[in-house]
């Protein structure tokens, strides 16, 4: 028999425990509960981010099977080359290519490799941004690696003819990844993942990203090595082909069709031209950011920035080729020591970004904040009056109901009876302005822009939470790059080598640090074009630590001293600390503004602050 009401009653049903009973049925097509969440959990498995990681890790893995086969295969070539002007070996076969003249030649020859395969990869940057607006990052992502498995072709041809044309090329035939390479692939997954998770995720995303990249490229490390090594140095090129087929397919069926800024960009692109193609380039300057106070002032922060990232890839780029070759040189390494070598760094570092990497980055940011980091629960503590015009956090409201649940036990359960017991209702008293949660307001503000005519365009209030931490990350990480650095030039045994190159994957974290601190501080719509620059950025510090550490490894190679080598990477990583400590941030309330806002005068203040007489003697 139901219940009849009385005056204790409460009027919402499943108020209090004691009413639990008398909760409506669900209704009668509701889905189970553990139905739906193995639904859901199934939906997040196979949700757009997931896809763009697994497309990373195929593409890496696929890259990653050539590496080690195209440093040995040069040795190879480098050596028929030599003994082509030289008597032949008459010695074990084992040691024909151990001399200084080869070691010498081949670091020239891979140094000449790198550059070239770096001079296109800046190049395609531009191309390959160019093409995510106008077609989508799906096709653009087909384009790069349809174009990939054509260069990989064309390295097979390389390795059947041999001797100094197979390695000329081999280093012309790189001119390929001008259109299609692997910077264009990273570019292409940056640029997707960035726009499909939460602002505040994506520099732990950009991490995760750059795990799967390497895990990927561990695991082509060794299958590269085993198969070069049982099956001859053609056999992981032929393979390398049909995964570049199979990552074609896979890209055309389940990378995301466009960003959510896609339209905008196409229309830009089309209609800015040349422009357009260049826009990469306009991101890493100086820009104008207005104080809360109304000044307009000029930060400098993102050249700094991109000046220290350019010095710690440019010391930090060269070291697993460098021990690469230092293993080769020293103790006769071969592709499978190699394959060994960088398939647990790039395992180690995998698992760095994907696991410790995003809670590093959290509790970093949380420690430099002072506050807890939001979570869903405190999202979902925000509760929008009927009236849109009061937000206020649900944990006021569980306390002042466990203020009346308290009253009420202590008065026998009775409720007043004279309406002048009724308390006001919040929010009615006095006229309230619109509230953001407390953990919400105090927020500071970094990089956001401002239309003309002065309100906020960036709605993401938490946006830029934390920040500060990912320019201490992006600062320390070269401090243990260039220790690590540093004493791996004392090794003398082999596992001295795979030590160094088992270590230096945890001072990694730099790139994608400063990723997410770049696409934070920019707005939504060159978020494309941050991400294009600081990937440029990038390149061009590999395409010069190529060609520099090269000679430099050569000349030492052949005094018989390539340790060497390790020192002068160390001191360009303290360099780069240099530079990025003179990087700030800019100052927190303060946005920023766009190129393009006549409301920026050039005396530094807000016109909308003048009074009228100022604005008059100002125009006169």
């Amino acid at each position: 028999m139901a219940r009849q009401p009385a005056e204790t009653t409460p009027l919402l049903h499943g108020s209090t425990s004691h009413d639990a009973r008398f909760a409506a049925p669900p209704p009668a097509g509701a889905q189970p509960i553990a139905a739906t969440s193995t639904a859901a959990r199934f939906a997040a498995i196979l949700g757009p981010a997931n896809r763009i990681l697994l497309a990373g890790f195929l593409m890496s893995f696929t890259l990653g099977i050539t590496q080690v086969p195209i440093l040995y295969v040069f040795r190879l070539m480098e050596c028929d080359v030599f003994y082509t002007h030289n008597p032949p070996y008459s010695g074990p076969w084992a040691e024909r290519c151990h001399r200084r003249e080869i070691n010498a030649g081949t670091a020239q020859q891979v140094s000449i490799l790198g550059m070239s395969t770096s001079f296109s990869g800046v190049f395609n940057l531009f191309v390959c941004g160019y093409f995510i607006k106008l077609w989508g990052p799906r096709w653009a992502y087909v384009s790069q690696t349809s174009l990939l498995g054509i260069r990989v072709s064309t390295q097979i041809l390389a390795v059947t003819i041999g001797g100094r044309t197979g390695e000329v090329v081999f280093q012309a035939c790189q001119a390929i990844g001008t259109i299609g390479g692997p910077r264009g692939y990273q570019l292409v997954l940056n640029t997707s993942v960035a726009e499909v998770v939460a602002p505040r995720d994506r520099t732990a995303v950009f991490g995760r990203l750059q795990g799967a990249i390497m895990l990927g490229t561990a695991f082509g490390f060794l299958l590269g090595g085993v198969l070069g090594d049982i099956y001859g140095i053609r056999r992981p090129f032929e393979v390398a082909f049909f995964l570049y087929v199979i990552s074609t397919v896979y890209g055309a069926i389940f990378m995301p069709a466009k960003t959510a800024s896609g339209n905008k960009a196409a229309d830009k692109a089309r209609k800015g031209g040349i422009a357009a193609f260049f826009a990469p380039i306009r991101v890493i300057v100086p820009h104008r950011y207005r104080l809360e106070s109304g000044k307009v002032i000029t930060n400098y922060g993102l050249i700094f920035l991109a000046g220290g990232l350019f010095l710690g890839v440019f010391a930090s780029g060269y070291c697993p080729t460098l021990l690469q070759l230092y293993g080769t040189a020293s103790f006769n390494w071969g592709t499978t020591e190699n394959g060994y070598l960088m398939f647990g760094n790039s395992l180690i570092r995998g698992m760095f970004l994907i696991v410790i990497f995003p809670r590093i980055i959290s509790r970093g940011r949380t420690w430099f904040s002072g506050m807890q980091p939001l979570t869903d629960k405190a999202n979902q503590a925000v509760a929008t009056s009927s009236s849109a015009t009061t937000i206020v956090a649900t944990t006021d409201d569980d306390e002042n109901e466990d203020e009346e649940r308290a009253s009420l036990k202590a008065s026998n359960d009775t409720l007043p009876t004279s309406p002048r017991d009724f308390p006001a209702a919040e929010g009615l008293e006095v006229p309230q302005e619109p509230l953001l949660s407390a953990h919400v307001s105090q927020q500071p503000g970094y990089g956001g822009t401002t239309d003309t005519a002065g309100e906020v365009a960036d709605a993401d209030q938490e946006e830029d939470w934390g920040i500060e931490f990912d320019l201490f990350f992006v600062r320390w990480s070269l401090v243990v790059d260039s220790l690590v650095t540093f004493f791996a030039g004392f090794s003398s045994e082999s596992w001295h080598v795979y030590l160094a190159g088992f270590v230096l994957p945890f001072a990694s974290g730099s790139a994608p640090a400063s990723k997410g601190l770049l696409s934070e501080l920019c707005p939504p719509e060159q978020r494309g074009d941050a991400l294009s620059g600081i990937t440029l950025v990038e390149s061009m510090a590999t395409l010069l630590t190529q060609g520099l550490f090269g000679v430099i490894f050569a000349a030492m190679s052949e005094i018989d001293q390539p340790r060497l080598t390790f020192f002068c990477n160390a001191g360009f990583a303290v360099l780069g600390f240099v530079v990025l400590f003179m990087a700030r941030l800019p100052p927190a309330g303060s946005r920023r503004i766009d190129d393009r806002d006549p409301n920026a005068e050039q005396d530094g203040v807000d016109p909308r602050l003048r009074c009228p007489a100022d604005s008059q003697r100002a125009g006169q």
